[in-house]
């Protein structure tokens, strides 16, 4: 192996963390991130009407059974570009203290540090997509719904 004629000596522009997925979980599946804790990195959501979460799952085996006993949001990423946020409340607040720091890139990467998790075994941070889309009736209903006093059966069924 040959070696390096000029080594690099300035500190990396970010440094390796935890995960670094190239895609987010198709619409209706779910991922578990494989860490119980820890630097994180995500890829911000790239599509329009799609939105992913990022919570806390507690999970608990009743025979072959997985029975769910809580699922905790923590952060959500939407649409094309959004960054990753935190989600509302004061779960998100106290588990994900300092935020999400986002770097823009070809995509948009974002990085925040989870606490480990108390029993990994009955816990797991999940990704989840969702999918959204609106019928042309929902749309023209929206619309109507803003930018007049209300929205009329009639308007919806023969629009002008």
């Amino acid at each position: 192996m040959a070696s390096t004629a000029r080594p690099t000596t300035r500190a990396p522009t970010f440094s390796p963390t935890a995960l670094v997925p190239t895609s987010l979980p198709i619409p209706g599946q779910s991922r578990d991130l494989p860490t119980s804790g820890g630097q994180i990195t995500l890829a911000a959501s790239v599509n329009i009407g799609h939105i992913t979460t990022l919570t806390k799952v507690i999970r608990r085996n009743v025979g072959e059974q997985v029975i769910v006993d809580d699922i905790i949001p923590l952060a959500r990423t939407y649409d094309v570009n959004n960054e990753w946020s935190n989600a509302a409340g004061e779960a998100a607040a106290i588990l994900i203290p300092n935020g999400w720091n986002c770097t823009k890139q070809t995509t948009t990467y974002c990085h925040a540090d989870l606490p480990p998790l108390d029993d990994p075994e009955h816990e797991a941070y999940v990704l989840k997509t969702y999918e959204h889309s609106l019928s042309k009736r929902n749309e023209v209903s929206r619309f109507l719904e803003k930018v007049t006093f209300g929205v009329q059966t009639a308007n919806l069924d023969h629009p002008r």
